[in-house]
């Protein structure tokens, strides 16, 4: 045996081994080098199917099909048979346009692929989001064709998202509809017609009121990696790993850090997993060339991997021992104010929608503390309530939950006086003042505050973009506040208590030069404009 051998075995027998749930990851991380990283950002590596090339985004850089003005490209190496990697190259025209492009993830065994934003027939970047869909036809790609997502709605320019290993989910981090703050992560899921479902939040375990960007899922479809700002960690982002609990795709374990083997007092993002070659791929600032660099580290995925996860609890079960054929999940947590994160006094009422059974619980005043044991279901609702507080609801599948303690905190917002709350969820049919069948379940959380707060009025707004006739659009504003404020009084809430203007497009709170910015401005808000009894000093 030479020298170079001894040493070889040396340093593997020392090498540092950390396991995280179904990976664990071998060595230190190493950057790919001038192949990929440049002294721009680099960004969302993906791999085709066999690891083969390594597709990624680069921002900013002149050779990018807008020049330095560019916010992103797709650019791609190719690695070799001896495992080194090409000099990167620019994607080329068949992706890439003048806004932001990157690579969602490839299926149907390569040949296919999805991309981030949607594409005109002339290549410039289209004022539409979402996502779109690229076919290989011989050495070529076609042109990328939008891919239906009903009810699609995205709010931030930081949008990012992944597809799963076998084509059927699709992750997304934006602002939509529920979104807690900032960026959350969403699921949407192929439907038979290759059409996607709605968006839906992944909920309040895994989003936080900060930042969740960057979803990949493991090939299971149910081990999730992510990088967010508002679960603490190293530097502005870390990465997490985190288990979802059964079916249902609200309920998760407590994020995991990866710990300082991968982030560091930098940014990480993008993680991306590489089974066949095992090596896992992320982003980082740290002694980067530039913004960001992709870097890498041996993960062996792991064969053994816990039935239960780690962060529930078996709960002894008297209940069940008395009725065998009911299984049962304990829910748990805090209910408290978003604008400080004080503990709230409040109401939290489960209704499980397959037999409409029907719990309330109260929260302890002093912590916020709530636990609550309800039969296992396919779907329940559960709403949260308390003086001074805007209602909030949601639906979460517990059809697979048996004996499981779940913990879920949830943040209420305050009804400070001057406050704008956003019914996102109201809609109307295009150009009307006719209300989506949708709209009815916010407008009912709108009445019940209005009901425990008997002292808070609100005044109503009506608001839409700066397209076509000012006239028109101020019209229209006005019969869908008048809409809302009559089926508010229809339950019984005095006239008095609501007033409400349409304002059209006079007051914007984003910018009317493209459609992604436009839908921001179509909207109905109610703003608290009094609390009666506060200001006379009863209570």
């Amino acid at each position: 045996m030479t020298w170079s051998s001894r040493l070889i075995i040396t340093q593997l027998l020392f090498m540092p081994v950390f396991s995280f749930s179904q990976v664990e990851y071998r060595g230190v991380p190493s950057t790919t080098g001038s192949q990929m990283n440049s002294g721009y950002d680099e960004q969302s590596p993906v791999l085709t199917q066999g690891g083969g090339i390594l597709y990624f985004t680069r921002s900013r850089h002149p050779e990018n099909i807008g020049g330095k003005r560019d916010p992103g490209d797709i650019w791609f190496s190719v690695r070799d048979v001896s495992g080194n990697w090409s000099a990167a190259e620019n994607a080329g025209l068949e992706w890439n346009n003048s806004g932001y492009n990157s690579v969602i993830g490839f299926f149907n065994n390569g040949n296919a692929v999805y991309l981030s934003g949607q594409y005109d027939p002339e290549g410039k970047p289209s004022v539409k989001q979402g996502i779109s869909v690229s076919l290989r036809s011989g050495n070529r790609w076609t042109s990328p064709k939008p891919v239906e997502i009903k009810f699609f709605r995205q709010d931030t320019e930081h949008f990012n998202a992944s597809l799963s290993p076998d084509g059927q989910v699709i992750l997304f981090s934006l602002v939509s509809y529920e979104t807690r703050g900032t960026e959350d992560l969403y699921v949407s899921i192929r439907n038979p017609d290759g059409t996607f479902t709605d968006l839906q939040n992944l909920g309040s375990v895994v989003n936080t009121s900060r930042q969740e960007m960057t979803p990949y899922l493991l090939a299971d479809n149910r081990t999730l990696f992510f990088a967010g700002n508002g679960h603490g960690g190293s530097g502005s982002f870390d990465l997490f790993m985190s288990k979802r609990i059964g079916d249902a795709w609200r309920n998760w374990t407590a994020p995991q850090n990866l710990g300082n083997i991968i982030n560091s007092n930098g940014r990480e993002l993008s993680y991306f997993l590489d089974t066949e070659n095992q090596k896992a791929y992320f982003c980082s600032t740290l002694n980067s060339d530039g913004y960001g660099d992709i870097k890498f580290i041996t993960a062996v995925p792991s064969d053994s991997f816990p039935k239960i996860p780690e962060t529930s609890v078996i709960l002894p079960d008297t209940a069940l021992q008395e009725l065998p054929d009911v299984a049962k999940v304990s829910i748990s947590g805090r209910i408290l104010s978003s604008r400080d994160q004080s503990p709230i006094s409040g109401n939290i009422s489960f209704q499980l929608l397959t037999d409409s059974v029907f719990l309330e619980v109260k929260s302890d005043p002093d912590n916020g503390a709530y636990f609550a044991e309800i039969p296992a279901a396919d779907r329940v609702r559960i709403r949260l309530s308390a003086m001074g507080y805007m209602v909030i609801e949601e639906l979460i599948s517990l059809d697979d939950q048996q004996n499981f303690l779940i913990q879920r905190d949830y943040y209420l917002d305050p009804l400070e006086e001057g406050r704008i709350f956003r019914l996102d969820n109201v809609l109307f049919q295009r150009s009307t003042s006719v209300l989506l069948d949708s709209s009815y379940d916010q407008l009912d959380l709108v009445y019940e505050m209005l009901l425990e707060n008997p002292s808070i009025s609100i005044e109503l707004s009506g608001h839409t973009d700066n397209q076509g006739e000012a006239r028109k659009n101020l019209d229209l504003s006005n019969e869908r506040v008048k809409v809302v404020r009559h089926y508010l009084v229809s339950k019984g809430i005095a006239p008095a208590r609501i007033s409400g203007k349409g304002y059209g497009g006079l007051k914007p709170v984003a910018s009317n030069a493209s459609e992604s910015t436009r839908r921001l401005n179509r909207r109905v808000e109610f703003k608290v404009i009094g609390d009666k009894n506060a200001q006379s000093g009863e209570r």
